[in-house]
């Protein structure tokens, strides 16, 4: 369960073109650390906009308390230099999701789009009417 979720520090830099080139987010682990059944991790992530638009770059911190297997498989994946991948799993979808929601604000800032892909909806032409004569019935 993650007891802590926070920014320690944000740099972002608005480039000199006017047009929207669209965006690449990463984010990396830059250390991790157990402490007891605490799991603190350091990570970044960035939002860098192409055509010289600029970036959004936020450093943050994320503990989570786990139980005593958790823990164990984050000590024991550890060694090798990675994380369990259920563990993984769950921390790159809380940093994606966190660094979105707050480069998103800073985003406002600068003038720039916000770091959001958003999902390309698909609609099938013959639904319709087959929807609504299904209702009649």
């Amino acid at each position: 369960m993650i007891t802590s979720l926070k920014v320690t520090e944000i740099d972002a830099k608005r480039g000199t073109s006017a047009q929207g080139g669209g965006f690449e987010v990463m984010f990396n682990i830059e250390d991790v650390k157990v402490e007891k059944e605490d799991v603190k991790i350091a990570f970044v992530y960035t939002a860098k906009y192409k055509e010289g638009e600029g970036y959004i770059k936020l450093k943050g911190e994320m503990v989570s308390r786990e139980d005593k297997e958790t823990v164990k498989k984050v000590e024991q994946e550890m060694k090798n230099k990675r994380l369990p991948a259920d563990y993984m799993q769950r921390l790159v979808n809380t940093v994606n999701f966190f660094g979105t929601t707050n480069a998103t604000v800073i985003s406002t800032v600068l003038n720039v789009a916000p770091p959001i892909r958003m999902p390309n909806l698909q609609f099938n032409q013959g639904e319709g009417p087959k929807q609504e004569e299904k209702a009649k019935k």
